[in-house]
Formats: structure tokens, sequence, C-alpha cells
């Protein structure tokens, strides 16, 4: 699941994940995530970190308190350290700094399944 309010970019990064062999679904909200979580399982979730209403942290500590275990990466513009703690923190497995390249997203997220 790849959820980004951009929309061009949670589209490009299905299509990055889907020229890897990924089946992927698009959510461009955080209440739309978390009802295409409540209704299918998935292997990792790809989670923009602000997006307007419920942000990525909201989110994730949502999925976490319904009882979700799938891996969650953070995706955000911000790579600096403090921001990679918090992420971490906050139970998010990985943590990638847009823009990212294909290979580098696929191999994250491959990462995240192993």
């Amino acid at each position: 699941l790849v959820v980004d309010d951009a929309k061009e970019k949670a589209r490009l990064f299905g299509i990055y994940l889907k020229a890897a062999g990924a089946d992927v679904e698009v959510a461009f909200r955080g209440d739309q995530a978390i009802e295409l979580v409540n209704g299918h399982k998935f292997d990792v979730i790809l989670l923009d970190l602000q997006m307007p209403g419920k942000d990525g942290f909201t989110v994730i500590k949502e999925l976490k308190n319904k009882g979700v275990e799938t891996p969650v990466i953070a995706l955000t513009a911000h790579g600096m350290e403090e921001e990679k703690r918090k992420t971490r923190n906050a139970g998010f497995v990985d943590h990638i700094t847009k823009p990212v390249k294909s290979d580098l997203l696929v191999e994250r997220v491959f990462s995240a399944l192993s």
C-alpha cells in the first residue's frame, strides 16, 4: 500500500513497485489508508508523514492500536537524524527520504519484507 497526498508521487511509487512485480494499492489520505488496511492484508505500507487530515504519525498510531503488524515505511522529504529517530520511535521500520529513485525504493521495500 502506497499512501501519499501528492497523487503523482503515489502513482509513481506504485509504478516503480509494479515494475518490480508487486501488487500495489494507492491511497491519497490517511483515513483512506486506514479503511484499506481494515479490508485488506498488505505485506508493507509506504506512508507519507505530512498529509492534511491524518498525517503519517496519526495513521501509524491508529494502525498499531488496532493490532496491525504490517511493516510501515515512512516517506518524507525530511532526512535529518532527528526525524529518523522520531519515525523509529513511532514504530516505522524504515525511513525513505523523497525524492527517491526507483531502485532504492524497491530495495527498501523488499528489505522490509525480510
